[in-house]
């Protein structure tokens, strides 16, 4: 698994390598996760919408503690899983979600090109939004892991959840956490 293509961040992730390299990352990687809002019955929910092949997959995952969508946004979705890496796709209605995760990070770009600090903040860590073909999402990392959170919508040179990036920032925000 990959992450790759994050925006403008310039790093990717590969399973099954260390991490090297040096540079602007999202945020300190060893900084503890936020604080959460969601409740231990939103995880229980969450964790209870998914199919048992997920959930099973969901155990593989390489952090204690991962984010899911909200159980409404569950019923279909599908969880794969890695030694680093899980990923989370779901729908709803005429919305494709995708949660990217990783602990493993690399700097993509030569150490000459200065990244630029992060100029959004969700789940209260610095990230950063991008758009690629129509496809909006953000950047951050949290509690060890990379996130990507894209939002994929049927009509989206004109549904605003696509179009514009409260949508998708609101959406980080619901993330429930849930022990594996």
């Amino acid at each position: 698994m990959a992450l790759v293509g994050l925006g403008a961040t310039g790093w990717l992730g590969c399973d099954g390598e260390e991490a090297r390299g040096a540079g602007a990352a999202l945020s300190d990687p060893t900084a503890p996760a936020p604080t959460s809002i969601a409740s231990p019955a939103g995880a229980d929910a969450a964790r209870a919408a998914l199919s048992p092949e997920s959930r099973s997959a969901l155990q593989q995952a390489p952090a204690d503690e991962v984010l899911l969508f909200p159980a409404e946004l569950l019923g279909d979705a599908v969880v794969t899983s890695g030694p680093h890496f899980y990923a989370v796709s779901a729908r709803d209605g005429d919305l494709t979600l995708s949660i990217h995760a990783t602990d493993v990070v690399h700097q993509a770009l030569p150490d000459d090109v200065v990244v630029p600090a992060a100029e959004h903040v969700v789940r209260g860590v610095p990230a950063r939004e991008h758009l690629s073909e129509a496809i909006r999402g953000v950047t951050w990392t949290e509690g060890g892991m990379t996130y990507d959170l894209e939002v994929e919508c049927y009509e989206a040179l004109t549904d605003e959840r696509c179009t514009e990036s409260d949508f998708v920032r609101h959406l980080a925000e619901r993330l429930v956490e849930v022990q594996r």
